[in-house]
């Protein structure tokens, strides 16, 4: 499983009980949670491709 799809998963997971232990009153504080680990995601999946990037250049390197 990659990590966009582990770190998605887990966002569902939490959105859902928040709603569940909290009912529906606390959509707009999980709206803007949601707005958060979206930017923490795509900070994740930025720095995801800088490491293969430079492993690759690594690797060409080595051969």
């Amino acid at each position: 499983m990659s990590l966009k799809a582990r770190l998605i998963t887990l966002f569902v997971i939490a959105f859902g009980a928040c709603i569940i232990l909290n009912g529906p009153q606390i959509l707009v504080y999980l709206i803007a949670q949601a707005a958060i680990s979206g930017t923490f995601i795509t900070m994740c999946l930025k720095k995801e491709r800088e490491i293969i990037a430079k492993q690759n250049q690594a690797d060409a390197a080595t051969e």
